[in-house]
């Protein structure tokens, strides 16, 4: 009686792949199958990390301006300015990010 063939190596991996790019490709033809609402989500989700961004830049310069906890690594005073601009930047663009969002709210969804 024949053996069955032996499969190789190659073959699991190239399995494994086809396997993943068919999970792909379901999870794009589910997420485009909601009558095109992948793009409001990424729009959402942009937003959201614009919001975020200004909250999160100040978390880093109060760990990172802490003496106790950073020791020798712990901010210089031209560090900390200029972390201090970038908040400021980020405030500022999250400020329009949302503005422009709440205004085309309606056209989203």
């Amino acid at each position: 009686m024949p053996q069955p063939p032996q499969s190789s190596s190659h073959n699991s991996g190239l399995s494994r792949r086809n396997l993943a790019a068919n999970s792909t490709q379901s999870l794009a033809a589910l997420l485009f199958a909601g009558s095109g609402t992948i793009i409001p989500m990424m729009v959402l989700a942009m937003a959201f990390v614009a919001v975020t961004l200004p909250a999160m830049t100040v978390l880093i310069l109060l760990l990172t301006s802490n003496r106790s906890l950073m020791e020798e690594h712990v901010n210089s005073k031209l560090t900390s300015a200029a972390l201090g601009l970038i908040i400021l930047l980020s405030l500022f663009v999250a400020w329009e990010t949302a503005q422009e969002f709440l205004q085309n709210l309606n056209r989203i969804f």
